[in-house]
């Protein structure tokens, strides 16, 4: 299920009013949204953080889990483009999902602390920008 366009009128209707919490972001959320199949989820394969904004859902959630960075780390608007993405959202916990890259990482870990959010990184696959293990991620996202 994704969240591309529907409302939150329309997101709480699909959880019955009971939304509990929503995933977007690039292809790391979308691995995380696999794992943790109670959130409405909205994220794409290479998105750049200038696409994902409008993935970022406006509703309420018990919780909101973004990713993104990995793909535009050097963007020099991606701090502009988090804090968009950030005042989209409103009450619940937000979540930020660490990218491995130490620019995006230190731009992302700013927003996140500017907000009073969490951050969760993850240990990366041999590839380096995803995670060795979806399940552990989504694991350490819920256990907060």
């Amino acid at each position: 299920m994704t969240i591309s366009s529907l409302s939150s009128e329309e997101l709480l209707g699909v959880h019955g009013g009971a939304a509990s919490c929503a995933i977007a972001g690039d292809s790391i959320a979308a691995g995380v949204a696999s794992q943790m199949p109670q959130c409405v989820h909205n994220a794409k394969v290479g998105a750049p953080s200038s696409d994902i904004i409008h993935r970022v859902p406006t509703g309420h959630f018990g919780l909101v889990v973004l990713s993104a960075g990995s793909n535009d780390p050097t963007n020099p608007n991606l701090g502009h483009n988090l804090r968009a993405m950030r005042q989209r959202v409103h009450g619940g916990g937000v979540t930020w999902i660490e990218p491995v890259n130490a620019r995006a990482r230190s731009v992302v870990d700013s927003v996140a602390h500017s907000y009073g959010d969490r951050v969760v990184g993850f240990t990366p696959d041999k590839g380096g920008i995803h995670p060795r293990s979806y399940s552990e991620l989504a694991h350490r996202i819920q256990s907060h």
